[in-house]
């Protein structure tokens, strides 16, 4: 196909306006809009003025100005409009002749707004909708001509000369004088950025570390009695998992963590303090890739107490070092998901063969009988099958929840745990802290008041600190 200025003209002869006041000028002009026109896209963009020909002139030798009515607008396209006596064509990159730079690909194609979550701000972007779209519509039309005819490309890019320059002033302070300088663009246009190198993390570590306390003070006439008591809880925890999103065959998941809670005691005439919670967990799972979200996995859940605690006004010890101790190794299949914007998090592993140990080092003090294991012995050992399911919520970037419910049996006895853990976050590093700790265990003893079960809450306030490579 050619360009030619018969392109051109057929445009202009398009749109004619027949004034109404003269019959006998009043002639039929076919319009039409040739397709090479649109798929040329090399039309320079113009407000053109249309002059009508005085058909009355007998020789039609001279040319004359035929006055136009005021027509209203008339939209046509998106494109282009007759306003009056004017063609207006809006000018973009379709219209203007085709520099060759490179051959636009599919994936190249700017994509639609669309929210990606329910967080999104509620706002009207149908404009930017519009916008990209045009941009994408010019695009198609600039490489549909490119590519079925070529000839109509002529300038290569490259072949370009430069571009005349550009001078500005620039106020020199020291001289106080005006210096006449060429303008920078390449620097404006980050033609000499370097490379950024992009970290890619095998693995995503977790710390989170926080310290909580409580504090009264009772003066020694208050009329309604009372204790001096001070409340410390410090909770860390350390988690390293593989990047599922690099390494999608394979799981990974490890985690350790230590709260311990102290408090004065002015009621107990042995100590000063007491430990109100004493408490080390570390659990490691590992899988490969089943079907879809599930892995067939290995667990290992491993609890204990580090300090020694005692009973109140007395000498004997009612928890110590690995007394109670637990270790539990399972095997069976594991379900691990994410939401897109990571605020929920949800963990199922489920494992049909369960071997659990429970120890107890310490022979009388305290005795091991007390946690379920038989007399005369210090571990007992039980096969049977468990299941942990480990949830996290983040309601927003104040609240979250966090629970865990674990349960073994051995087809006797029924033991398991549910935490549930709420964060209230007054900024990054003030927050409020919500705990409740459910335990049910029917090899220990049985309390007449709480039969087997147990239960443990806790709310503090104070600092966190919170680090993740994620």
């Amino acid at each position: 196909m050619q360009i030619r200025n018969k392109i051109l003209y057929r445009l202009l002869c398009s749109f004619v306006a027949l004034s109404a006041g003269s019959a006998s000028a009043a002639s039929n002009v076919s319009m039409s809009i040739m397709r090479d026109t649109v798929d040329a896209a090399v039309i320079t963009p113009a407000f053109v003025s249309v002059r009508l020909l005085d058909v009355n002139n007998a020789a039609g030798a001279t040319d004359s100005i035929k006055p136009l009515e005021r027509i209203p607008a008339v939209k046509l396209a998106d494109w282009m409009t007759i306003n009056y006596d004017t063609i207006a064509l809006r000018p973009n990159y379709s219209y203007l002749p085709l520099i060759f730079k490179r051959q636009t690909l599919k994936s190249d194609t700017i994509q639609l707004f669309a929210p990606t979550n329910q967080y999104g701000l509620d706002v009207d972007r149908s404009w930017l909708n519009d916008v990209i779209t045009d941009k994408n519509r010019n695009r198609d039309i600039r490489n549909y001509a490119i590519s079925h005819s070529p000839e109509v490309v002529i300038y290569n890019a490259q072949k370009l000369p430069e571009p005349p320059k550009e001078f500005v002033s620039v106020v020199d302070p020291k001289t106080r004088t005006l210096k006449i300088e060429e303008r920078d663009f390449k620097s404006a246009l980050g033609v000499d950025a370097k490379r950024e190198k992009v970290n890619v993390h095998n693995w995503l570590h977790t710390f989170s570390g926080s310290l909580h306390f409580s504090q009264s003070f009772v003066s020694k006439n208050w009329y309604q009695g009372g204790k001096n008591n001070l409340n410390v809880i410090s909770d860390m925890q350390w988690n390293v998992k593989l990047n599922t999103n690099i390494h999608t065959k394979y799981l990974f998941d490890n985690t350790i963590r230590y709260r311990v809670g102290v408090i004065t005691t002015p009621e107990d005439t042995e100590r000063r303090y007491s430990l109100s919670d004493d408490y080390f967990q570390w659990n490691t799972s590992v899988g490969i890739k089943a079907i879809q979200k599930w892995y067939y996995s290995a667990t290992m859940n491993f609890k204990t107490q580090i300090f020694n605690n005692y009973k109140a006004n007395s000498n004997t010890r009612s928890t110590s070092l690995l007394s109670p101790g637990e270790l539990n190794i399972g095997a069976g299949i594991t379900f691990s998901n994410s939401s897109k914007d990571g605020w929920r998090v949800i963990s199922l592993q489920i494992s049909p063969a369960s071997y659990n140990m429970k120890f107890c080092i310490s022979d009388e003090n305290p005795s091991p009988q007390n946690f379920g294991i038989p007399e005369g012995k210090k571990v007992k050992h039980d096969i049977g099958s468990k299941i942990e399911m480990k949830y996290t919520w983040k309601f927003n970037r104040a609240v979250n929840w966090s629970t865990r419910l674990y349960a073994f049996t051995n087809y006797k006895y029924v033991q398991g745990d549910w935490e549930n853990t709420f964060n209230f976050s007054v900024t990054s590093n003030l927050t409020t802290t919500l705990n409740f700790h459910l335990r049910y265990d029917k090899s220990a003893a049985k309390h007449e008041d709480w039969n087997y079960w147990q239960l443990k809450e806790i709310l503090s306030f104070g600092l966190a600190y919170r680090f993740a490579t994620n």
